[in-house]
């Protein structure tokens, strides 16, 4: 095919009336071993042409390309020789594109998984020629907002979501929207964490194995990309609402995309006050959530914020110190401030205190700044609150042994006798015959 660029049209006709049926035949035909060597071929063939000389090429592929007569491996390839071929044609078949996406509009509750894989994966590159968040717009592609619309008429509010059984047609569409975003060239584009935000109430389904493992693999790709200074308050904005309109499984994931896209983009952060201020204050609101693996993980993220600089001691220091003198009632009220009830209440701020303060301990693993040993001599004195206060101070005391025995002799001049007495009781352990 690549050898005929410059027949005439004459001998070009009659390669393609011997070559069309021929390929048809093949596409019926792969196996797994010769699968990557046919993708390899269909990518070299329409590498670097004009898309007119080898239209008739594109509209072979896309001739009924799904036949669930076939089998599914036999879809899934065919899908993947017409991925192979519209990659390298990128900008030049708008048109084309567009028609590929229309037909796999039809296709997102397709009932296999390694098919639903190549549509998410087709979808990611038909996409991808949307470079609207870089400045300017080719000329006839999708746009990603397109493909948001598309999945927000098909999945339902969270409350619902989470009710469809398992062979639902609604539960395969999510998994085909999960997968575009597993798959994405882009993953820095806002529109994939709206569709984030829609799939995201499935991390609360048990029913469906998948699901958990696609959650994950979204995650990761979300949380590893670079993001200009004008997204950041728009993703942000994204994540806070779908972690305060769910289930606390729900809080998980968006806590892990927080932890690392922070980290991955330190500097464009540290260049945005505002940007600091949001993230903040969406961690500190989920250190005062009810379930105490949400705080915790809140907790962890606050100490690498702190240790990155990101966060002032001092107003750390300031804050979790004045939660963590909350007072908690024998008997429990009617109903705090918080709106939770009174005793159960006072303890999530008083245990979001403790966590805070222990935070700042493990934000400082190998060394003792001047401020440290107040907060380990206030962390002692909460040693005998309720549970599941001392279970976090007797942990963070046991990892800050850890990280300071081999300069131990160094670090404990820092300390009052008295501090290192109290420090003595929260690491040994009390004797049987005491």
């Amino acid at each position: 095919v690549r050898g005929s660029n410059h027949w005439s049209y004459k001998m070009m006709k009659e390669v393609r009336e011997w070559l069309e049926p021929l390929l048809v035949k093949v596409m019926s035909v792969v196996h797994p071993e010769t699968q990557e060597d046919w993708y390899q071929c269909f990518s070299e063939i329409s590498a670097d042409r004009d898309p007119r000389r080898i239209l008739w090429l594109l509209k072979c592929l896309l001739k009924n390309p799904l036949n669930e007569g076939n089998g599914s491996f036999i879809d899934s390839c065919r899908l993947s020789l017409i991925q192979a071929v519209l990659s390298q044609q990128e900008w030049r078949i708008p048109s084309l594109l567009k028609e590929v996406s229309t037909f796999l509009s039809t296709q997102l509750d397709h009932p296999f998984k390694n098919v639903r894989e190549k549509i998410g994966s087709l979808f990611s590159g038909i996409y991808l020629m949307d470079v609207s968040s870089l400045g300017f717009q080719i000329l006839y592609s999708p746009l990603l907002p397109d493909l948001v619309e598309m999945f927000s008429q098909h999945i339902p509010n969270p409350q619902e979501l989470i009710t469809v059984t398992p062979d639902s047609q609604t539960l395969k569409i999510c998994k085909t929207a999960m997968n575009v975003i597993v798959h994405a060239y882009q993953p820095s584009a806002v529109e994939l964490y709206h569709i984030f935000s829609m799939v995201l109430p499935l991390a609360a389904y048990e029913d469906d194995d998948e699901i958990g493992q696609l959650i994950k693999l979204m995650c990761k790709q979300l949380c590893r990309c670079e993001l200009s200074p004008e997204k950041i308050p728009s993703i942000i904005s994204i994540l806070r609402k779908a972690a305060l309109s769910g289930l606390w499984k729900v809080k998980i994931p968006v806590l892990l995309i927080l932890q690392v896209l922070a980290f991955w983009n330190l500097f464009t952060f540290s260049s945005s006050s505002s940007a600091i201020d949001d993230l903040v204050d969406l961690l500190l609101l989920l250190m005062e959530d009810t379930q105490i693996e949400v705080r915790e993980l809140a907790a962890s993220t606050v100490s690498g914020l702190v240790r990155c600089g990101f966060l002032s001691h001092d107003k750390v220091k300031i804050l979790f110190s004045k939660q963590s003198r909350t007072k908690i009632p024998k008997k429990p009220k009617e109903e705090t401030d918080s709106g939770m009830p009174g005793q159960e209440g006072h303890l999530v701020r008083r245990h979001c205190g403790v966590l805070g303060l222990a935070a700042l301990v493990e934000a400082c693993p190998y060394t003792v700044p001047e401020w440290l040993p107040d907060i380990v001599d206030e962390l002692s004195t909460h040693l005998h609150d309720p549970a599941p206060i001392p279970s976090t101070v007797k942990k963070t005391m046991s990892e800050f042994k850890r990280t300071h025995h081999d300069n131990w002799r160094e670090h404990k001049l820092k300390f009052t006798e008295d501090q290192l007495s109290a420090l003595s009781d929260l690491l040994v352990s009390p004797s049987y015959y005491a």
